[in-house]
């Protein structure tokens, strides 16, 4: 049979059945709650069945040595999916049950999942249970295609009169788009999201610099206008904002501008205007030629252009997008860009909004099918719980904690503070398998204690094998020392040290002989000892001849020095270690001082990630790298000076924290957030390995709930804590007699003005509060005395979302219907940026400034939440219903648009506090998001034609001297140009605020009274059209439609209506191949047209 059950099934089955077993026993003993207990056999059941599924996908891969044809038709994506063939002859794992709506709440997923497979058999439970899927997924089917069909009818009566227009708005705003990534996985890469698009700027390659072809301040001659000219049409774009002085040459005299945009640049002769235009004017800007450029700006980005851009490390591009047309009516060619369905540009008259109209709403039919296809099998996603050492086998690792606060606990380390990281790098590598070492380099040393140091870069050391194969092939870089015995034609081992190399600092190494001095480097304490020296502004160590400089290295003032002032040095010696990566001690803004592209750093192509990475490539005195941190009063906190070859992670006018990295090593492999509550299973500086394909774990926490953890020793007091107030009782009693009976306290849901939270009342005496959300776990006692580091309360993370369709859909709708969430479920957003401010509950005085500011008293049930300045001083306050999860800390600084209180976004309040820009990007991601977890890909275009829809409308907040009323609700372009007219003629033109309308409201308000009565409520439309005396243009599709004419897209658009059929059989007349077209009289006398066609 074709059909394989993997070999190891019942191994994997019974495995997992003995760590449910394990995971009952914990709940019986009252070690977990009803939630965790839940989801860990869940998640222990979807491990299983996926194992099972991979295997069975490796045992049909290699079956009978014969290709599978069940294989081949799921591996090419012809027919069938991996989960599909699992059903058949894996097993058909986890069911849902029977119910209308999947929160992703408990007990959604029955717990005993189906052991066996189609082929297999089922028993009779597994087949009663199986028709709960199978009668979900028909009763779905029916309820939902009604209601995918209902969104695409209101999606298409929204867009149905955006067509292509015009070929191009010449705006010059557009969006920035770069790869959707989830964590390292790529979920749509950039090379898929610009296809197709058009470039809002020149794109370059970055990798090549640019090649100044006139320096500014030149007079133009002859000879650089056809310089000009053979650079062609970029510099269209380039001169066009260039400002050149007048031809007098005098500096006195104003700029004036040079405009170039009617220029036939693509004529092989050069323009005569061309050099009337520039010959004798002096340029206030340098021009660039054009070798390096990847797509001109407003080009379309090919499938090799989009290629190049990724190839480049390019990860951000600017270009046109529907968002940001400026067309009036419709949209333009260039802003909408390629036409998916013939590959090509897209043509004026395309009516592209009901292609994308149709593109959203026809996968919602698939969507609500997808549940019947697997049969109502559901996936969920099983969250990560540990970090481990991104190390391939035989490399060795130096592990290293940065601002991570933590407390020994039953012989574990635990993290009591937030936001420690935690950095793997790179030190050193061991031999994979026995052979011949070879190696490639061009200057290597032997130092005084006898070691091999390497003094170039881009050596390469290969271990071959009997037969001269390289077995192994590694790169080594400047300043690795090798291991003990490993040379040129030397024998080694498995498991061999190959070389080392310092994991947190750059080394300087002397490549001479001779004796150290030091410049602008202080001696401060004992000369013997290496320490006590303070630095100035650009510290040197030379080694020196007599008088002769032989070499010089540039310190950084937190550099480590290895030998004194006036040391004789060998070739090989180690003179100082600078240190990497170089960590921020403060937050505020980066400012970049003496970096420059092409002069002190490079681009490059990091050949492992793909990306690009700045490299600081020299440091001289004039030009020192450096980066400065300015705090929030602008002042300059403190200057990182950063050493040759580091890598720059960070971008000017870049926030960053205490802790983050400004500069790295090209060694370091990764840098990890641990949560609070995490066990710490390496130390700080520990070497780790990769052995035998085991990677170290470095640390590991509770997936299923957050820890709330006490950050100092002290007594625990209840404060609100009232049993059937604020908290009620669970008991999770045991199965057998003797177990013992456990209570928790759960925090509930009240509406009383109570706050349960933990007073800590520690040496200092002053109480310390811990704030308690609604559904937290108390597992401390009152009175009872606690340490630094222990658990007060557990917060269960909610069920995890079952990935069924079902949810897909209302989600999509819920965004296009622009619906605000309920006030259970809304996020809080800052409107402001500052700091958070909690004040302690029992202290009025904390509250004064917050009521103040809100204008009224607090609410029954709620708590108070401000953001503040650095002075303390008040800027926005928020009230916050008890129950509700804050996800900020009192003082941690927040963003204008961070959310503050967990829960969905208001898409209105984003749109006022965010703008036009950044709200419709968040509902283009919003959808996208819930179609790619149906793994449905819809080209981004299309759903940038209806957000436009739904944001064409604006609200009149000061009328100006134009004819509209405040709060007016008026199409955006009406208003732009009543407020052109308006200014041409020195008035006041009207102020407007964006506007958000769902598809329905939008239909509605569509400028056709036709259009929107043939849609919905068809007596109040009509009504209200005739009261308002209203005239219909039939501008759109549908009013065209419905009173029979013809449709205005396509061959039917206005401009293409009055052409006539001409007989080519005749002798085609001179007149016709005129370029003007003859005078019609004319045209009548030549018996070109007959008179019939005139009436």
């Amino acid at each position: 049979s074709d059909m394989v059950v993997p070999p190891s099934k019942s191994d994997v089955i019974n495995g997992t059945r003995e760590r449910v077993n394990e995971i009952q026993k914990q709940y019986d003993a009252g070690a977990t709650t009803e939630i965790e207990r839940y989801n860990k056999v869940i998640d222990c059941w979807i491990q299983a069945t996926e194992k099972i599924a991979d295997d069975m996908m490796g045992t049909l891969k290699v079956h009978n040595n014969t290709f599978n044809p069940i294989f081949m038709m799921a591996d090419s994506g012809a027919r069938g999916s991996q989960q599909q063939i699992r059903q058949l002859a894996g097993m058909r794992g986890l069911m849902s049950k029977p119910m209308k709506k999947l929160t992703g709440g408990i007990g959604e997923i029955i717990e005993s999942p189906i052991e066996s497979n189609f082929k297999e058999g089922l028993t009779v439970l597994e087949y009663f249970i199986s028709t709960h899927g199978a009668r979900k997924g028909l009763a779905d089917t029916a309820l939902k295609t009604a209601e995918a069909g209902y969104l695409t009818r209101r999606l298409v009566d929204v867009a149905q009169d955006a067509i292509v227009t015009e070929d191009d708005c010449g705006t010059i705003s557009g969006m920035e788009v770069s790869a959707i990534k989830e964590g390292d996985q790529v979920i749509e890469s950039l090379k898929d999201r610009i296809l197709g698009r058009c470039a809002l700027e020149t794109i370059r390659n970055p990798l090549l610099s640019d090649r100044v072809i006139i320096k500014a301040g030149t007079k133009l001659t002859e000879e650089d206008v056809i310089q000009i000219h053979r650079c062609g049409f970029e510099n269209r774009y380039a001169i066009r904002s260039l400002i050149a002085a007048n031809s007098s040459g005098k500096k006195t005299a104003p700029p004036e501008e040079v405009d170039l945009t009617d220029i036939d640049w693509w004529s092989l002769e050069i323009p005569e205007e061309l050099f009337s235009r520039l010959e004798g004017r002096t340029v206030l800007e340098d021009v660039k030629d054009t070798y390096n450029i990847l797509v001109r700006a407003g080009d379309e980005i090919s499938e090799s252009a989009a290629e190049d851009i990724e190839r480049c490390g390019i990860d951000k591009v600017k270009i046109r997008s529907v968002l940001c047309c400026e067309t009036a009516r419709g949209v333009c060619v260039k802003c909408y860009g390629r036409d998916l369905a013939r590959g090509r540009m897209v043509q004026p008259g395309e009516a592209v909004g009901v292609i994308a109209a149709q593109s959203i709403g026809e996968p919602g039919t698939q969507l609500t099918l997808r549940t019947f296809h697997i049969g109502g099998t559901t996936s969920r996603i099983v969250s990560e719980s540990s970090y481990s050492a991104n190390l391939n086998e035989g490399e060795i690792g130096a592990v290293r904690y940065i601002n991570v606060d933590a407390e020994v606990k039953e012989n574990e380390t635990v993290t009591v503070g937030r936001n420690g990281k935690i950095i793997v790098a790179f030190s050193g590598q061991r031999a994979l398998m026995d052979g011949k070492v070879s190696i490639e380099c061009e200057k290597l040393m032997v130092d005084r204690q006898g070691q091999t140091v390497i003094l170039s870069d881009g050596g390469i050391l290969q271990i071959q094998g009997r037969k001269k194969e390289s077995i192994q092939k590694l790169s080594i870089p400047f300043g690795v020392r090798l291991g003990k015995g490993v040379e040129d034609k030397a024998s080694v081992k498995a498991g061999d040290l190959l070389f080392t190399r310092s994991p947190w600092a750059r080394p300087l190494i002397a490549q001479v002989e001779g004796k150290v001095k030091f410049v602008d480097v202080q001696e401060l304490g004992d000369p013997d000892t290496l320490e006590g020296r303070k630095f100035g502004e650009s510290p040197l160590i030379q080694v020196v001849s007599g008088n002769e400089v032989l070499e010089e290295h540039p310190l950084t003032p937190r550099a480590k020095v290895l030998v004194k002032d006036g040391a004789k040095v060998q070739p090989g010696d180690f003179l100082a270690e600078l240190p990497l990566p170089v960590i921020s001690q403060e937050e505020g803004k980066v400012r970049f001082l003496g970096i420059a592209e092409g002069r002190t750093i490079q681009q490059r192509l990091d050949p492992v990630t793909g990306n690009l990475t700045s490299i600081v490539t020299q440091v001289d005195e004039h030009n020192v790298p450096r980066i400065a941190i300015i705090g929030r009063k602008g002042e300059v906190v403190t200057t990182y000076h950063l050493p040759i070859g580091c890598e720059i992670r960070v971008k000017d006018g870049q926030d960053v924290f205490r802790g983050d990295i400004l500069a790295q090593s090209e060694n370091l492999r990764q840098i990890e957030v641990l949560p609070v509550g995490a066990i710490l299973k390496v130390a700080d500086n520990e070497q780790i390995e990769t052995k035998g394909g085991q990677r170290a774990v470095l640390a590991q926490w509770d997936p299923y709930q957050i820890p709330i953890i006490a950050t100092e020793s002290g007594k625990v007091k209840y404060h609100d804590i009232e049993l059937g107030v604020t908290v009620r009782q669970h008991r999770d009693s045991g199965s057998t007699d003797d177990a013992k009976e456990s209570v928790q306290l759960i925090v509930m849901e009240q509406k009383e003005d109570k706050q349960p939270s933990l007073e800590i009342v520690g040496k200092s005496e002053e109480a310390n509060l811990v704030s308690l959300p609604s559904g937290a776990h108390i597992v401390v006692r009152d009175n009872q005395k606690i340490d630094r580091g222990d658990t007060l309360a557990r917060i269960p993370r909610e069920s995890f979302k079952s990935r069924d369709v079902t949810g897909g859909l209302p989600r999509v709708e819920e965004i296009f219907e622009a619906r605000r969430p309920k006030a259970k479920n809304l996020a809080i957003i800052a409107r402001v940026s500052g700091w958070v401010k909690i004040p302690r509950p029992g202290h009025p005085e904390d509250e004064q400034p917050i009521i103040e500011k809100l204008g009224k008293k607090r609410k029954r049930g709620t708590r108070l939440m401000a953001i503040v300045d650095s002075e303390g001083e008040v800027l926005e306050s928020y009230e916050v219903d008890i129950g509700k999860h804050l996800i900020r800390n009192d003082g941690e600084w927040v963003n204008v648009g961070d959310k503050l209180v967990d829960g969905s976004l208001d898409p209105h309040e984003y749109l006022e506090v965010m703008g036009e820009k950044r709200c419709m990007e968040y509902l283009l991601n919003e959808i996208q998001e819930v179609y790619r977890l149906q793994g449905v890909g819809i080209n981004d275009k299309h759903i940038e034609v209806i957000i436009r829809q739904m944001m064409n409308k604006v609200t009149i907040t000061d009328p100006g001297d134009t004819d509209f009323l405040p709060q007016d609700v008026v199409d955006r372009f009406e208003v732009m140009a009543t407020n052109k007219e308006v200014s041409a003629h020195g008035g006041r033109p009207a102020r407007f605020q964006a506007n958000l309308l769902g598809i329905t409201k939008a239909s509605l308000g569509t400028e056709s009274f036709i259009s929107a009565a043939s849609f919905q409520e068809t007596t109040r439309v009509l009504t209200q059209a005739a009261i308002a005396g209203k005239e219909d243009k039939l501008l759109g599709l549908k009013e065209n439609v419905i009173v029979g004419h013809l449709i205005p897209a396509g061959t039917g658009k206005p401009e293409y209506r009055d052409l006539r059929d001409i007989d080519l059989s005749e002798e085609p007349k001179e007149d016709l191949l005129a370029e003007t077209p003859p005078d019609i009289a004319e045209a009548l006398d030549q018996g070109v047209f007959d008179a019939s066609d005139l009436a």
